[in-house]
């Protein structure tokens, strides 16, 4: 069993989820400082091909292990193979 907490935020805008540096990196599998040093094009930040591949690759990875694919269950599966930490979500 984890000793760890991984803790990511889900914040709503305008009715859309948006999720923290953590989740995104967790989800790419990429340390949360690349994630921050990606550069700010209009706005916002474009996520390398090969990230949105290996995010791809990584959900599908952890629905098979996990037998769901519902978003808790696919990051909280990589949050105990990345960090040996249970996944924890604060909604705001």
């Amino acid at each position: 069993m984890p000793k760890n907490t991984y803790t990511i935020t889900i914040t709503e805008v305008g009715g859309e989820p948006m999720l923290c540096s953590k989740a995104l990196a967790l989800m790419f599998g990429v340390d949360v400082a690349a994630l921050r040093a990606l550069p700010i094009v209009a706005g916002s930040s474009t996520i390398p091909t090969e990230w949105i591949k290996r995010g791809r690759r990584r959900t599908r990875e952890a629905a098979a292990r996990v037998g769901s694919s519902a978003f808790e269950d696919v990051l909280g599966y990589w949050a105990r193979q990345d960090y040996d930490a249970e996944l924890e979500v604060v909604y705001q």
